[in-house]
């Protein structure tokens, strides 16, 4: 008869009125390891959350041993299994012995002897060559998840639950990690392994169990799995039905190694830039496509953010023009846009004349939103087959999974980026404060309150990309300008100058925002204070435009002009920021133009903007 250590039983959850678990039913056998795997990291995340106690609004009912709890009890079944989870646990300023044995041993600190004797034993059983006293902020991750596994070795319960332990750990290390699992089930010890990567499912299981929805869609044994991981693809896919014939598992294979080199790059230092370059070429391959395309959309705005090609050359050619994917992305998410073109065809989807001759786009969905669009063009008439539509479908899995990572890592290393983000702003303003008290000593006429004011107003331009950074929804590595330039004329409104806007959507990282708001303003700051003389009447014009190559911006005033001579000596404090910036931060241009007033242009290179970074569009 088989013994379960946990089990889940029509378990359900709802988060923010909406259903998140749907009835799910699910077994861990005495001394296997059971991975749950979720198609979306949403999926794995919310499940993790519901097993530490993370969310109270759960109905169902939960077996530990022979003991049955009601999911909603959660401050009872919860304390009964233990966790590894992507933070570990352990007490960094306290050595390895004090974390092992400290809390469960009541007299550890009159035998403290005998413990670091156990304790290094324990240690060199495993080969774990590190001294027993050694304080554990000296170990690197991998070595506090082998602490953190043998904690729970020491300990009692028979279920733990293990959150993605095994990323970035090295082989060495994985090695000695499955050493002590395997330890652990042979003394009736169950581990329930939750993940989204699917390289990982085939490290440590007995069973695996596929989690899309919410809902568990299928539950098979590893070997199984291992032997034919067709059906592995289509349960993640959403093609519980499909059937491959014979002569398609070659091509099944092919597209699991492309996944496992996608997720390589996925697990890695990555840009969500490079992971979808990755999968539009081999998507392109895989389906004998010309070219495929992959927009991301702001799925609050629902305007473009970035478009990346599989070949960055040709491609720009086969581009769909923005009005199109935006009209495409609000269509039926269920469906997607297929279409063999005639010449007056091509002339309306695409940007340039180009030789498609079948064209497809299909939405790419995340949480009943459109987040991006899959575009593929063929350079002959083509009908697509229910097997590229299985590709596309595993491949748009993939794009949400990147698409999602890349915003849970910009969360949780939200607070870490903004400190460091805010110290160095902070290095800019006390700079910005130096400069202007130099400034003030050059000049007699120079007034107080008005370099104060200035100040201010600098101070006000780096502090609206900061509100920016915090309010932003999608938690993205790049921020809108125009939203930049709209906040920054916020501060200079007045009865008597008209500010007019013509500003198209042009994004940067966050970490050359601040800079721009330093250009944004000193400019509009010029023309408010200089332009218009006496009268303080004329009209200001602000104009973002965004290229393939370069972002250009002008501020055109209709006032008195300005004194050329004086723009190019370089003295003025405001002058010098910006071609400070301009030509130091952006490695871009300035030129200045008086007739009829007073024009700056300004070029931003997308190459040294997104250095390090993402991509514009």
């Amino acid at each position: 008869m088989e013994k379960y250590n946990f089990r889940i039983r029509n378990l359900s959850a709802v988060r923010f009125q909406k259903q998140i678990i749907d009835h799910i039913d699910f077994d861990l056998r005495e001394g296997e390891v059971h991975t749950v795997i979720g198609t979306t990291a949403t999926d794995v995340s919310d499940f993790v959350d519901i097993l530490e106690g993370g969310n109270s609004n759960i109905s169902g009912n939960i077996i530990i041993g022979e003991k049955e709890y009601d999911a909603g009890d959660i401050g009872k079944w919860t304390k009964e299994i233990d966790h590894i989870r992507h933070e570990n646990t352990l007490y960094d300023n306290l050595s390895i012995v004090h974390n092992l044995y400290l809390i469960s041993r009541p007299f550890f600190l009159l035998n403290k002897k005998k413990y670091v004797k156990l304790c290094q034993k324990l240690l060199d059983h495993f080969d774990i060559h590190i001294d027993a006293e050694t304080k554990v902020d000296m170990l690197t991750h991998e070595q506090k998840n082998i602490i953190e596994l043998l904690r729970l070795y020491l300990c009692s319960k028979s279920t733990i639950v293990l959150h993605e332990t095994l990323d970035y750990m090295d082989y060495a290390y994985y090695l000695k990690f499955q050493q002590i699992i395997s330890k652990m089930q042979g003394e009736g010890k169950s581990f329930l392994y939750v993940t989204s990567k699917f390289e990982d499912i085939f490290k440590l299981s007995d069973r695996i169990s596929f989690l899309s929805k919410g809902r568990i869609s299928g539950t098979y044994l590893a070997e199984e799995v291992k032997k034919d991981p067709t059906k592995t693809m289509c349960l993640m896919s959403g093609w519980e039905n499909f059937m491959v014939e014979e002569n398609q598992h070659e091509e099944i294979h092919e597209m699991i190694d492309a996944i496992f080199k996608g997720t390589e790059i996925l697990t890695s230092s990555y840009e969500l830039r490079d992971v979808l370059v990755f999968i539009a070429d081999n998507l392109a391959k895989h389906i004998q496509a010309k070219h495929c395309v992959i927009y991301i959309i702001d799925e609050m705005a629902n305007n473009i953010i970035d478009t990346i090609n599989n070949d960055d050359i040709a491609g720009k050619k086969y581009r769909l023009k923005s009005d199109f994917v935006e009209r495409l992305a609000k269509c039926d998410t269920n469906k997607f846009f297929f279409a063999n073109c005639t010449h007056e065809e091509r002339k309306n989807y695409f940007e340039e004349e180009n030789d498609t001759k079948s064209l497809m786009g299909v939405p790419i969905i995340h949480k009943a939103k459109v987040v991006g669009l899959i575009q593929v063009s063929y350079d002959k008439y083509y009908m697509y087959t229910e097997k590229d539509l299985m590709y596309i479908a595993t491949m748009k899995n993939e794009i949400v999974l990147a698409i999602e990572n890349s915003r849970l890592m910009g969360r949780s290393a939200l607070l870490q980026e903004s400190h460091h983000r805010i110290k160095n702003n902070l290095q800019i303003i006390i700079s910005l404060l130096y400069m202007q008290k130099n400034n003030l000593r050059k000049s007699k006429e120079a007034e107080w309150s008005d370099a104060i004011d200035t100040t201010i107003y600098r101070i006000k331009s780096i502090a609206a990309v900061h509100d920016m950074l915090s309010n932003e929804k999608m938690k993205s590595s790049i921020v809108n300008l125009r939203k930049i330039i709209t906040e920054i004329v916020k501060l200079y409104k007045t009865p008597r100058i008209s500010l007019v806007l013509e500003l198209d959507d042009a994004f940067m990282p966050y970490n050359k925002a601040a800079s721009a708001a330093l250009v944004i303003n000193e400019l509009i700051n010029n023309c408010v204070k200089h332009a218009f003389g006496s009268s303080g009447e004329g009209i200001v014009r602000v104009v973002c435009r965004d290229g393939d190559e370069e972002i250009r911006m002008s501020v055109i005033d209709n006032g008195k002009g300005a004194d050329e001579q004086k723009l190019h000596r370089k003295g003025g404090l405001g002058i010098s920021i910006v071609e400070s910036i301009v030509s130091g931060d952006f490695k871009g241009k300035i030129e200045y133009r008086v007739d009829h007033g007073t024009t700056v242009d300004i070029v931003f290179p997308k190459h040294i903007i997104y250095d390090g970074g993402g991509h514009g569009k």
